[in-house]
C-alpha cells in the first residue's frame, strides 16, 4: 500500500515461497512511489516482516507505540530504538532467540508443497500408462469388447419374445374386472399368457353400470386387443296413458231427456 507493489514477486508460486523464507524484502526507498516513506516507518514494516519470531514485535501494544511515534513526527529509525541498517541486512533464514527455530514454522510449508508435487508426478505418470495401454490394445480385445453389446440385443431379442407369449387386454373404459370361469384375473389393463394352439381361452370383462362382454383369446390373436363395453339401458321407458276424452251422456247411461211419468 506504501509503494504499490507486493514485497516479494517471482514467475511462480516455488519462486514466491523460496523468498519468503530466504530473502529479505525489496527496500522502500528504492521504489518510486515510495521515496518519501520516513526512515522510522520503513524500520517499523521491516521488524514487523523479520524472519525470525524474535526480532518481531512481541506485543500489538509495542507496534502502537512505535506507530504513534512515528504519526507525532519521528522520522530516524533511532528514535524508536530501532537500527535500519542491522534490519535491511538480517540473517536470512536463521532466527535466534528463545522461540523455536525457523524451520519449526516453514517445514509444514515445504513439506505440504513437495507432497502436492508427488502426487500431480503420480497422476501424470498414471496418465501417460493409460493411454499407452490404450493405444496399445490388439484388435482381439475390440471383439471382445463388442461381446456386451451382442449380450445385450440377444437380451432385448428374448424380451421381445417373452412379449409375443402375452396378450394385453385393454377396456374402454379402464379398470374392468377380468374373469375366466368366474375367477377374477385382474383388471384391465391386463397381461394374460396367450393359449396355446389348440385351446382357446374365453375371456368376460364386467364393470358396473356397463354390460358385461365376452371375448375369445387364442394362439392367433393379436399382441392388443381393446374392448370396448356398451352402458346398460336405464330403467324400463314410460308408457304413455292416452288422454281419456270426457263421459258423454250416452256413456254414462243416463238418458238425453228425462221423461215426466204424470204426461202420460
Amino acid at each position: 500500500m506504501l509503494c504499490g507493489s507486493v514485497p516479494f514477486d517471482a514467475d511462480n508460486w516455488m519462486g514466491i515461497l523460496s523468498k519468503h523464507l530466504y530473502e529479505q524484502p525489496q527496500r522502500l526507498s528504492e521504489q518510486p512511489l515510495a521515496e518519501n516513506v520516513p526512515e522510522a516507518l520503513e524500520a517499523l514494516i521491516l521488524k514487523c516482516m523479520a524472519k525470525s519470531p524474535d526480532h518481531r514485535y512481541q506485543s500489538m501494544g509495542d507496534l502502537l507505540s512505535d506507530l504513534v511515534q512515528v504519526q507525532s513526527g519521528a522520522t530516524r529509525s533511532k528514535d524508536l530504538g530501532l537500527n535500519l541498517k542491522q534490519l535491511r541486512n538480517a540473517k536470512k533464514g536463521k532466527p535466534s532467540g528463545k522461540s523455536s527455530s525457523f524451520w519449526q514454522y516453514y517445514r509444514p510449508i515445504l513439506a505440504g508443497a513437495i507432497l502436492a508435487l508427488g502426487l500431480v508426478a503420480i497422476g501424470v505418470g498414471l496418465g501417460v500408462m493409460g493411454s499407452k495401454q490404450n493405444e496399445g490394445s490388439t484388435p482381439g480385445s475390440a471383439k471382445e469388447s463388442s461381446q456386451p453389446d451382442t449380450a445385450l440385443s440377444s437380451a432385448k431379442d428374448g424380451s421381445k419374445e417373452a412379449s409375443s407369449e402375452t396378450v394385453r387386454l385393454s377396456s374402454e373404459p379402464i379398470s374392468a374386472q377380468v374373469l375366466e370361469s368366474g375367477l377374477l384375473l385382474g383388471v384391465t389393463p391386463l397381461e394374460i399368457p396367450r393359449p396355446e394352439a389348440a385351446s382357446d381361452r374365453e375371456i368376460e370383462l364386467r364393470k358396473p353400470g356397463y354390460l358385461p362382454k365376452r371375448v375369445i383369446v387364442n394362439a392367433e390373436s393379436p399382441r392388443s386387443l381393446r374392448i370396448r363395453l356398451e352402458r346398460e339401458p336405464r330403467g324400463g321407458t314410460r308408457i304413455k296413458e292416452k288422454s281419456k276424452s270426457p263421459a258423454s251422456p250416452s256413456n254414462t247411461g243416463i238418458p238425453d231427456k228425462i221423461r215426466n211419468p204424470w204426461e202420460e
